[in-house]
C-alpha cells in the first residue's frame, strides 16, 4: 500500500518537476556566471523594455520574468512582446519554422490558475514572419534616466550621500540609505547605469520590512530579493544594463548553493522581489499589475 501510494504521488505531482526543472536552470545560468535577471537590451525604444503579454501588454512578473529574460538573452530577441502560439495566428502571424533558425524555439513558462501552476509555452514576435510594422521593436541606443530618476528618488526613503566616500548601504536600525555620489559611479566602471541599479538595489532592501518581508531570513536571500527586484525596476525604468558586477560574483556560489537546496525558493524570492518594486513604483505614474507569482 505504501509503495502504491508513493507511486501514485508522484506520478500526480507535476507541479514538483515543473519546479525542480525552472529551478535547474537557473541554477545552470549563474554557473555560466550569467544573471537571469539581467536585461537583454541595452537602450529603450519602441518594443524594448519590460516583457509583456502581446494580447492584454500586461506586465510579466515573477519567475517568469527571468525565464523570459534568459531566453530573449540566449536567442538575442528584441522585442519584449510575447504570446502563444493561437495569440499569433489571432494576429494573422505565425511563428517561423524550427529550420529556418536551429534550436528550440518555443519558451516555457509558468502559469497560475485557481493558484495552481501550470506550464505552456510563449513566442516572441522576433519569432513571427508577416509580424506588422506596428510590432516592430525599434532599439533607441541613447540612454534614458528621467524616469529612474524621478521614480528612485521620490519613494521618501532617507538617502545619505556620501562626498568622496564609497560607502553603499542601507542602515535598519535608523531607516537610512548610505550611498555614494552620482559623479564616483559616473567616473567608475558602472557609469550611469550603476549609480540607478545600484540605488535600486538598496531601496529594495528598504522596503523589505515595509511589504512583510523577513529581515532576519539568511542575507543570501535578501541579497537575491534586492538583485532581481533591481533589474526589475531598471527594465521598467528604461535603464541600460550596468557593467559593474562586483555583487554578483560576491553572491553567486551561494546563491547556487541556496537553490540547490530549495527548489522553491526561486519563486518565493521573485515574488518576494515583485512586492518590492510595486512598493517602490506607487509612489509614481508606473503601475505595476497583480502578481500571481504571491502564490507561490
Amino acid at each position: 500500500m505504501g509503495l502504491i501510494s508513493t507511486l501514485f504521488n508522484f506520478k500526480s505531482d507535476p507541479i514538483t518537476l515543473l519546479r525542480q526543472k525552472i529551478n535547474g536552470r537557473i541554477i545552470r545560468a549563474l554557473q555560466r556566471n550569467e544573471m537571469p535577471w539581467q536585461k537583454p537590451w541595452e537602450g529603450r525604444g519602441k518594443g524594448v523594455g519590460f516583457p509583456c503579454e502581446i494580447s492584454t501588454k500586461n506586465k510579466v512578473f515573477g519567475i517568469n520574468f527571468l525565464l523570459l529574460q534568459m531566453s530573449a538573452k540566449d536567442h538575442g530577441f528584441v522585442s519584449n512582446l510575447w504570446g502563444t502560439s493561437s495569440q499569433l495566428k489571432n494576429m494573422k502571424v505565425m511563428e517561423r519554422p524550427d529550420d529556418v533558425s536551429p534550436g528550440s524555439w518555443a519558451t516555457e513558462i509558468i502559469y497560475y490558475e485557481n493558484n495552481i501552476p501550470t506550464s505552456y509555452v510563449v513566442y516572441n514576435l522576433d519569432q513571427v514572419v508577416n509580424l506588422p510594422e506596428a510590432y516592430q521593436a525599434k532599439i533607441n541606443f541613447t540612454p534614458y534616466y528621467d524616469l529612474a530618476e524621478k521614480v528612485l528618488h521620490s519613494t521618501g526613503a532617507r538617502i545619505k550621500f556620501n562626498k568622496g566616500k564609497k560607502a553603499l548601504y542601507f542602515y535598519p536600525p535608523n531607516d537610512f540609505i548610505k550611498f555614494p555620489e552620482k559623479r564616483l559611479f559616473e567616473a567608475g566602471i558602472g557609469g550611469l547605469p550603476g549609480y540607478y541599479d545600484s540605488l535600486a538595489h538598496e531601496l529594495m532592501h528598504w522596503t523589505e520590512s515595509r511589504v512583510g518581508f523577513d529581515t532576519d531570513c539568511n542575507e543570501g536571500i535578501r541579497e537575491l530579493r534586492a538583485d532581481i527586484g533591481a533589474a526589475m525596476l531598471m527594465e521598467e525604468l528604461g535603464v541600460p544594463h550596468s557593467m559593474g558586477h562586483s555583487n554578483f560574483y560576491k553572491w553567486k556560489d551561494r546563491w547556487i548553493k541556496l537553490l540547490k537546496n530549495d527548489y522553491n525558493l526561486i519563486f518565493k524570492v521573485c515574488a518576494a522581489a515583485c512586492k518590492g518594486a510595486e512598493y517602490i513604483n506607487k509612489h509614481s505614474e508606473i503601475k505595476f499589475n497583480r502578481i500571481d507569482e504571491c502564490v507561490a
